[in-house]
Order: C-alpha cells, then structure tokens, then sequence
C-alpha cells in the first residue's frame, strides 16, 4: 500500500516522554512566612535580653579578683621581658604572662613569689616581687 503523501518523511519514535507543562505552585505556598518571621525577631530580641541578663547574674572570670593575689614565678620576669606566673584562680590555678610594673628594673627569679598589680584581659598581668 502506498502512502498518500508520498513526500513526507514518517514520524520517528519520541526518545524521551513529552513534558506536560504544569502549573506549579508558588514556593511559599502552604508556609506562614509572617509567624516565621515574628519567630526570628523573637529569638533575636530574645537573645539580647536573655544575655543582658547573664550579664548581670553571672560572674565574668577574675578580672579585679586577680589584682592582688599572689602567684608562684614559673618563667623568669625581667625588666621589658615577659614571664609566666600560676595564680590561684577559681578553685584551681592558671598560668597567665607576667611583666614587671612599669618602674621596676628588678628580675623576679623562677619560683619566687609575685603579687599582681595589674591584670590585662585576657591572660596577661603586671607583677612586683611578694
């Protein structure tokens, strides 16, 4: 049997299924933006308050407790040079660097005990000879 159109081509097998265009629907549909939102700006203000009252009811690391304790040398102080002290801190003891006071032209030997005059956040302090 002949075609009745004999100069078209026949059609070809399709390699993939057609795409049905679909009408999707939008991304936020379904989601409570403004509670999700209100939510954030909740944690946020919430947050601010929650750590002005940490501020106020907790206790920062030995910042004016340090000044006056007195400590055991464990690196050699010299005058412009820097050492190391263990002070009692906080049920335990910590290491913090040491300089000499300002007018001291003194070296404060290894094992020696020091009284600290100045403490300089977060792990440094000015010392004198006990």
């Amino acid at each position: 049997m002949q075609d009745e159109n004999p100069g078209e081509q026949p059609a070809l097998p399709a390699t993939h299924p057609p795409v049905v265009q679909q009408d999707a629907p939008p991304a936020t549909q379904g989601l409570d933006w403004k509670g999700f939102w209100d939510g954030v700006k909740g944690l946020i203000h919430g947050g601010k308050k929650l750590g002005e009252q940490l501020d106020e009811t907790t206790q920062t690391p030995a910042d004016d407790a340090l000044v006056g304790k007195v400590g055991i040398i464990t690196a050699k102080v010299g005058a412009g040079k820097t050492g190391e002290i263990r002070l009692p801190v906080r049920g335990g003891t910590q290491d913090y660097l040491a300089c000499a006071e300002a007018e001291s032209s003194e070296t404060i030997e290894i094992n020696s005990r020091a009284e600290v005059v100045a403490y300089l956040p977060p792990n440094t302090v000015f010392v004198k000879p006990a």
